[in-house]
């Protein structure tokens, strides 16, 4: 749909990781979904469908790589920045 912002997700077990990038990536054009908990994160993507996804690869209960694996096989058209 046009003029729709671009989604992307912010995962990162640090909440002040997820505060800066908020503030460094703030833009009308992009809306930006944050977790600081994979579990959560992984209904986020099947809920939300990102576009883009900003993942920390070393985090309790579920590692970057875990959740990596989880999104491609999900969506492989998901750009994953780790």
């Amino acid at each position: 749909m046009p003029g729709s912002p671009i989604k992307l997700l912010a995962i990162d077990d640090e909440a002040s990781s997820l505060e800066f990038i908020e503030d460094a990536l703030a833009r009308p054009e992009l809306e930006i979904l944050t977790s600081v908990d994979p579990e959560d994160a992984w209904r986020m993507i099947r809920r939300h469908h990102p576009e883009i996804v900003l993942l920390d690869l070393r985090m309790p209960k579920m590692s970057g790589m875990d959740l990596l694996e989880r999104i491609v096989e999900f969506d492989p058209a998901i750009d994953v920045i780790l």
